[in-house]
């Protein structure tokens, strides 16, 4: 690389021939991405909104490698951050191998006192590949079901704190024993969420006053099923750790969520 100094808008260069994806050459260390395999995390405190990135990569690491590159932090100002944790080190560019079934990655962040908005872009891979990511917040004991319009909301003091989340990756069989309704309406909304690993919290604003709750396995196998009245329910569930699929059905309703027990 060189740089043009001494001048106004002064830039860095790099030649030509270094331009490579090619994980043999020294001069730079990236190997390609495709980018549909790019999960990006965005941190928003209000102020300013920091990016991390999860990339699946042909030759990535659960362990810390050269593809991985470590987070820098500003001194002072307003900015919140977020990071992996690979091997105690505090990774902006996280390269995972392409196949991250059954794995899970810790996420930190270095926070200014307040609320924050943690949510993700790039889940069209996932989808598409029947990969459920879960995140898990350790200090509150909550676990949710990331889809691209989640916004999770959460407060936090000024300070570092390298264990606060974790990124679940599970890749299941096609579901076909339910059929797959999502419900939306001005008519009331549906929030599902787990708290201290296996108590399930549903709310339900609909209109319909009884409604039936049914909890299947991933194979399809039914292994809850209960009525409620009103608008909020909840039950301490007895399952093994793992990611169910929950119906809420109404008169003319249905909305269908994924959860994570864990144990």
């Amino acid at each position: 690389m060189k740089t043009d100094v001494g001048k106004v808008g002064q830039h860095i260069a790099m030649r030509a021939n270094n331009r490579v994806h090619d994980q043999a050459q020294s001069a730079l260390k990236s190997t390609k991405v495709d980018s549909n395999r790019i999960l990006r995390l965005k941190l928003d405190n209000g102020h300013f909104i920091d990016e991390a990135v999860i990339a699946l990569v042909e030759n990535g690491s659960q362990a810390y490698n050269k593809m991985d590159s470590e987070q820098c932090f500003m001194s002072g100002g307003s900015m919140s951050y977020v990071y992996s944790i690979v091997d105690e080190s505090k990774v902006v560019i996280n390269a995972l191998p392409k196949e991250v079934d059954g794995q899970q990655v810790c996420l930190g962040i270095q926070a200014q006192e307040g609320k924050h908005v943690l949510y993700f872009k790039g889940l069209d891979f996932f989808g598409d590949n029947h990969y459920n990511l879960i995140l898990e917040d350790k200090l509150t004991e909550t676990f949710i079901d990331i889809k691209p319009e989640t916004r999770y909301v959460f407060e936090s003091d000024a300070g570092t704190f390298n264990e606060r989340f974790v990124l679940y990756f599970k890749k299941n069989p096609v579901f076909t024993d339910i059929k797959k309704v999502a419900y939306r309406s001005e008519e009331g909304s549906v929030n599902v969420y787990v708290q201290h690993g296996s108590v399930l919290h549903v709310r339900c604003d609909w209109l319909e006053h009884e409604k039936n709750i049914r909890l299947f396995t991933i194979e399809g196998k039914e292994v809850l099923k209960a009525e409620f009245q009103g608008t909020e329910w909840s039950e301490e569930l007895p399952l093994p750790s793992g990611i169910y699929i929950l119906t809420i059905r109404g008169e003319n309703k249905i909305s269908q969520h994924k959860i994570f027990i864990k144990k």
